[in-house]
C-alpha cells in the first residue's frame, strides 16, 4: 500500500511520538550523510539525540540503551521511497 506524500517537513521529530516520524531522514548539514539511529532531532536548535553504537552494536548500560546528544547542523528530509542520504553508521 502506497503512503500519502509528506506535505510538510517538521523541524522537530521524536521517534515513535511524532506522526509520520519514520518517513524522514536526518542528514548532517555539512556532509549530507544520513545520521542513523536517531531518536529525536530538532533542526532549528541543531540538536540530535541518537543511540550510541560501539563495534557495530547498540551500547547498553544498566539495562538501557545509551543515548548521546550532539549539537550539529542537521537537515530533515522526507524519504522518497529510496535511501535519501548516504548512510554512514557513526560510532561514538
Amino acid at each position: 500500500m502506497a503512503r500519502k506524500p509528506v506535505s510538510q517537513t517538521p523541524a522537530h521529530i521524536v521517534a515513535g511520538v511524532t506522526s509520520g516520524w519514520d518517513r524522514f531522514n536526518v542528514l548532517d548539514a555539512d556532509t549530507g550523510r544520513k545520521i542513523d539511529r536517531v531518536v529525536e532531532v530538532d533542526a532549528d536548535k541543531g540538536v540530535v539525540r541518537r543511540l550510541k553504537v560501539v563495534g557495530g552494536s547498540l551500547l547498553v548500560e544498566n539495562g538501557d540503551f545509551v543515548v548521546i546528544t550532539e549539537e550539529r547542523g542537521v537537515r530533515i528530509e522526507p524519504i522518497d521511497g529510496a535511501d535519501g542520504g548516504k548512510s554512514g553508521e557513526e560510532e561514538a
